[in-house]
């Protein structure tokens, strides 16, 4: 099952944009949270660290998402893990981000 659930804080504007698929133009956002995490070390301190998550969604939430989120917005998302993986100048690239499904503005603009 590949179900993801985050919740962040925006870390720039999304990047709203057109992209032309075999169905013709779709809207597209792009837009990285930041989500804070906290572990425990082996000798049991506690320590807090802040991972930056990539997210795209398509279609109609692009616009919605766009026109409601800016830097700094509380999100919290449900999507699903995608893995990219591309070739620049003869080396092999890979990334992971969320396609987002659902997601919530928790602070709207």
């Amino acid at each position: 099952m590949n179900i993801v659930f985050l919740r962040g804080n925006l870390t720039n504007d999304p990047q709203l944009d057109d992209v032309e698929t075999s169905n013709g133009m779709v809207k597209v956002v792009n837009f990285t949270i930041a989500v804070n995490r906290s572990f425990s070390r082996a000798d049991g301190q506690r320590c807090t660290g802040v991972d930056f998550i990539p997210c795209t969604i398509w279609d109609s939430g692009a616009v919605s998402f766009a026109n409601m989120a800016t830097k700094g917005s509380s999100v919290f998302i449900e999507g699903i893990l995608k893995s990219q993986s591309w070739e620049t100048n003869g080396q092999k690239r890979s990334k992971v981000l969320v396609r987002v499904s659902h997601f919530d503005i928790l602070n709207k603009k």
